[in-house]
C-alpha cells in the first residue's frame, strides 16, 4: 500500500462520519425549510405580515420601475408626495439581492430576499458555534434553534432586519476564526528563521531544520488563513451596512468584538504553556544555558 492509499484509508472513517452527520442531522431541518420556502421561490404564495407588505413592497415595486428605466432612484415619487429612496435605509436600496428586480417581478424579488436568507441562517449560526468549538452536532442544534427561535422568525416580517440577524452569526465566526491561529503563528513568524537558510554542518541540526521548516510551513498556513479571514470579516461587515438596520449592524459589531476579546484573552492566559513557546526549531547553540544543578 503506497503512501496516497494510506491517506485515503486514514481518511475513510472521518468522511463516513461527515456523510453520516449530514444525513441524519443536516438534511432533515434543511428539507424543511426547503419546504417551507418553496411555495415563495415558486411565486405561488408571498409573506405579508407587518412590513412586508405595507412598507416594503410599494419601495421595491418603485425602485424596480426606475431600474428598468435605465436609472437609480433618489426618491420614490409615489410615497406621500416624494419620500427618499438611495438614502432611506428602510428601502435597502443597495443589497446585492436588488440584482432580481431586474430581472423579476418585484414581489417575487421582495420574497426572495427573505427565503435566501432563511436557508442561510441555519449554516451562519452552525459556523459560530464550530468556531466557538461545539462538536458538530451541539453546533448544528444550536443553529436549529436559533433559526427556529421566535427571535429570528419574527424577522421574517422585516425586509431590512433579515438579513443583519443571518449575517450577525457568519461576522462572529469570520472574527473568531481570524483570532484562533494568531497566538500559534506570532512567535513563529518573529522567530526569523522563516525564509533564510539554516546553517547546515553541524551535528544535531539536520533535525532541528526540518522541525523549523515544519513551523515555518505552519506559519504560513496561518497567515493564508488570517487573510482569508479577513477577506470574509470585510465582505460580511459591508453585507450588514448594507442590510437595511444600522442598529442590527452596531449590535453584529459589539458582538464580533466581545468574540476577539474572548479569544484574545484566552489565548493571552495560555502564553506560557502553550506549546509553540518552547520553540522546537532552535538550534542548542541559541538556547539558553541550563541552570546548574544544585549541591
Amino acid at each position: 500500500m503506497n503512501d496516497q492509499e494510506t491517506a485515503l484509508a486514514a481518511a475513510a472513517p472521518e468522511e463516513r462520519t461527515r456523510r453520516r452527520f449530514a444525513a441524519l442531522y443536516v438534511l432533515p431541518p434543511v428539507l424543511l425549510l426547503a419546504w417551507i420556502a418553496l411555495p415563495l421561490a415558486r411565486g405561488t404564495e408571498t409573506l405579508y405580515m407587518r412590513d412586508v407588505l405595507n412598507a416594503h413592497l410599494a419601495m421595491k415595486w418603485s425602485e424596480a420601475r426606475a431600474l428598468h428605466q435605465g436609472y437609480f432612484p433618489l426618491l420614490d415619487p409615489y410615497r406621500g408626495g416624494g419620500q427618499p429612496l438611495a438614502g432611506n435605509p428602510n428601502a435597502v436600496p443597495f443589497y446585492p439581492t436588488n440584482a432580481f428586480l431586474l430581472w423579476a417581478s418585484p414581489i417575487w424579488a421582495l420574497n426572495a430576499h427573505f427565503w435566501i436568507h432563511l436557508l442561510l441562517a441555519p449554516f451562519a449560526c452552525f459556523w459560530m458555534a464550530r468556531r466557538w468549538g461545539l462538536a458538530r452536532e451541539a453546533a448544528w442544534a444550536a443553529a436549529v434553534c436559533y433559526t427556529g427561535s421566535g427571535f429570528y422568525l419574527s424577522h421574517l416580517s422585516f425586509y431590512n432586519l433579515i438579513a443583519g440577524a443571518t449575517l450577525a452569526p457568519a461576522l462572529v465566526a469570520a472574527c473568531l476564526g481570524f483570532a484562533e491561529p494568531a497566538a500559534g503563528g506570532r512567535e513563529i513568524a518573529g522567530e526569523g528563521g522563516c525564509g533564510g537558510e539554516g546553517e547546515g554542518g553541524r551535528d544535531g541540526e539536520g533535525e532541528g531544520d526540518a522541525e523549523r521548516d515544519g513551523a515555518c510551513a505552519a506559519a504560513a498556513d496561518v497567515r493564508a488563513r488570517r487573510a482569508w479571514y479577513a477577506s470574509a470579516i470585510a465582505l460580511l461587515w459591508a453585507l450588514q451596512l448594507l442590510s437595511g438596520d444600522p442598529l442590527m449592524a452596531v449590535l453584529a459589531a459589539v458582538l464580533a468584538a466581545a468574540a476577539l476579546a474572548l479569544r484574545w484573552r484566552r489565548w493571552a492566559w495560555r502564553a506560557e504553556t502553550a506549546p509553540w513557546r518552547r520553540r522546537p526549531w532552535r538550534s542548542p547553540a541559541s538556547s539558553p544555558p541550563a541552570a546548574s544543578p544544585g549541591p
